[in-house]
């Protein structure tokens, strides 16, 4: 039987072995961090995974966004740089001013007018120099940010999610062929389901037929958006999204990425958590740092 389950994966064991590549280190999964990853939330409001290990392997290696406080402190000196930005062109536009108003044209450059060497020039010069040596502190200050965040070499989470797909909205699928339990939710949430063509039979077919129109035709009737989306479908009984990964969706099948609403990460085991090192470890670094779950 062993065989026959690795065989047939998730459809015999009616759950969803799955990986997730991020650059936070966690013990289990939380939905009020959604959006500190990519934060596209392209194909649902949720938590993402991946049935292509190199899938993660990607994200936990281009993801970085650093931790909360990291994305609190970048936050806090992007603003303050913005606003030392517009100060530094209020102080220009003012030296200008007295240019136009007191200075003398250069010889040979008609557009160029000498600074006045006044009391109130050299204030504004100065104001300029002190602002300036803060920008270049904020940029060399955030330049170490982004570097420290870049350096680390993320997490990969194996996990085991306790659903079975055919519970999940299967976006590239056309409404009518969904899973009963997906359809009678639909159905309860008045989304309107077209009869699929042929054409709509394929990835790519009218929008109109498919999992991804009933998910944003959802989207669009509540206030909400995406987030009250996923939230009405998991409390009818629909707790996630499967889709094709960038690879299969081409072809029309293979492997497949997952997104689980909000409210069901009770679902989600993590099996081993593992990753890369840094490499100033040198070839040693290169481990597989495997943890049970806790």
């Amino acid at each position: 039987m062993p065989g026959y389950v690795d065989r047939f994966g998730d459809a015999v064991r009616g759950a969803i072995r799955a990986y997730h590549g991020s650059p936070h280190n966690f013990d289990k999964f939380d939905a009020s961090r959604i959006g500190t990853g990519e934060g596209a939330q392209m194909y649902g409001h949720g938590l993402y995974f991946a049935g292509n290990e190199d899938v993660a392997k990607f994200y936990k290696n281009n993801v970085r966004s650093g931790t909360p406080e990291e994305q609190d402190f970048i936050r806090r000196e992007t603003e303050k740089e913005k606003q030392l930005y517009r100060r530094q062109e209020e102080l220009v536009a003012s030296l200008e001013e007295q240019a136009r108003r007191h200075g003398s044209r250069r010889e040979g450059w008609e557009i160029f007018l000498d600074i006045p060497d006044t009391e109130e020039t050299r204030s504004i010069e100065n104001s300029l120099r002190v602002v300036r040596a803060d920008l270049d502190e904020i940029s060399q200050n955030l330049l170490a940010a982004w570097r420290d965040i870049e350096a680390r070499p993320g997490h990969m989470y194996e996990v085991d999610i306790s659903v079975n797909p055919k519970s999940l909205l299967d976006w590239d699928a056309p409404v009518d062929a969904q899973g009963s339990g997906v359809i009678n939710a639909l159905q309860s949430l008045g989304v309107e389901a077209h009869r699929p063509s042929v054409s709509s039979m394929r990835p790519g077919g009218p929008l109109g037929t498919r999992g991804e129109s009933a998910y944003k035709q959802l989207s669009s009737m509540l206030p909400g958006g995406g987030g009250d989306a996923a939230r009405a479908l998991r409390e009818a009984g629909v707790p996630g999204v499967r889709y094709l990964d960038a690879s299969s969706r081409r072809a029309g099948v293979g492997t497949r990425n997952y997104v689980m609403f909000p409210g069901t990460e009770d679902s989600i085991r993590i099996l081993r958590k593992y990753g890369l090192l840094p490499a100033t470890l040198g070839a040693e670094g290169v481990i597989n740092q495997r943890q049970p779950a806790e």
